[in-house]
């Protein structure tokens, strides 16, 4: 990895990415509104990114529940 962190095989892989799921989550939200919007995600949008980020995780990060926040989201509706 980047950071040096060292794995074997694909579960090593998947347990170092797996300690961050906010990173993930919002990776995924990122990707998902600059498809929807045709838009790249800009540094003032970032604010609005961390709130979105934040509701779904009592879901565990669900992927229906990120896609319905950036559905519902001023990012995805003014674009």
């Amino acid at each position: 990895m980047a950071d040096g962190q060292a794995f074997e095989d694909l579960e090593g892989f998947k347990q170092i990415i797996l300690r961050d799921p906010d990173k993930i989550a919002r990776n995924f939200l990122e990707k998902v509104l600059t498809y929807a919007t045709g838009a790249s995600i800009e540094y003032s949008d970032r604010r609005e990114i961390d709130e979105i980020v934040k509701k779904p995780a009592a879901e565990d990060y669900g992927i229906r529940s990120l896609i319905h926040q950036a559905a519902r989201s001023s990012i995805f509706q003014s674009k």
